[in-house]
């Protein structure tokens, strides 16, 4: 896997981490994030965001992580390719994850320690 995959890699652990958070994924918030990949991918040109959206239907799956399990794991493979992360998709990252935690209205406490504990780490 490349750096740059890394990246992606990650953010899908992260939004899944997001999303489990409060102890079920919901329909919308698979719905939202599948809407915003298309998107961002169409918009781009790119196919490389589509590996998050992979890694989210995996995880969905497999069910073997806590959430802070997979966001620590997420965090970490997105520094594996931090080198690729420009502050227009760190900004992007963060309209993704508030918008998959509103998917579901209200965002709980949980979603938002997931939001605060990534902005954390990529000093925002």
């Amino acid at each position: 896997m490349t750096a740059k995959e890394h990246l992606y890699y990650g953010f899908g652990q992260v939004i899944y981490s997001l999303s489990f958070s409060d102890g079920e994924i919901q329909e919308e918030e698979k719905r939202k994030l599948e809407e915003l990949v298309t998107e961002i991918a169409g918009e781009n040109n790119s196919s490389v965001i589509q590996v998050t959206h992979i890694i989210f239907q995996l995880l969905d799956k497999e069910q073997v992580f806590t959430t802070q399990e997979m966001l620590a794991d997420g965090i970490k493979n997105m520094k594996l390719g931090d080198q690729y992360f420009t502050t227009d998709q760190k900004e992007l990252f963060l309209r993704i994850l508030l918008e998959v935690a509103e998917a579901f209205p209200p965002a709980v406490d949980e979603e938002l320690e997931v939001v605060s504990e990534y902005k954390r780490a990529f000093n925002y």
